[in-house]
């Protein structure tokens, strides 16, 4: 809604394309977060900090390179291929791609991180790490759409999945 508000709905009806199309590599991620979170809970119950940060480095790099390599596969498959998934909007919604591709990617690493926390009961430090990503996000994505248009809003995301995931990596650096 905050992205209609300032960039106008055609800009958020591209955005929405480009999110739909790489929705399809970001949502099997979505689904592993409840055992990713059980994985969590155990491997700390059975090692501590230790094996918990092992799990974490399991799971960030695959997950990573999964979305990375789907966006992309997005980003250079044909237009016609595109348009049958996201309809007309594809034309205006390719070239968001690589900066939503690294959001999503960076996206996974603030939430392996926050589960991990989470687990190793560390509730306050997860949920002032998950804050800071919010107001980025909200900050970077309505303020670069207020000044770019729909590309600074796709950007604004890549540019706040950045700030979320070194938040996330100093708060799970400093849980040692």
């Amino acid at each position: 809604y905050g992205i209609a508000a300032v960039a106008g709905l055609r800009a958020t009806g591209e955005l929405r394309a480009a999110q739909l199309v790489l929705g399809l590599a970001t949502v099997p991620l979505a689904g592993l977060v409840p055992l990713v979170l059980s994985g969590a809970v155990r491997s700390f119950a059975a090692g501590g900090m230790r094996r918990l940060h092992r799990l974490q480095g399991a799971l960030i790099a695959p997950g990573c390179a999964w979305v990375l390599l789907f966006g992309l596969v997005c980003y250079v498959m044909p237009t016609a291929v595109g348009r049958a998934i996201a309809g007309a909007s594809w034309n205006g919604a390719h070239h968001l791609v690589p900066a939503l591709t690294i959001s999503a990617a960076l996206g996974w690493v603030l939430t392996v991180n926050v589960i991990a926390l989470r687990a190793a009961t560390l509730v306050r430090l997860a949920a002032v790490t998950r804050t800071i990503a919010t107001v980025t996000l909200l900050g970077l994505t309505l303020g670069l759409a207020a000044v770019f248009g729909t590309t600074g809003a796709a950007w604004g995301m890549a540019l706040a999945g950045l700030v979320g995931a070194f938040a996330s990596i100093w708060s799970s650096e400093i849980s040692r």
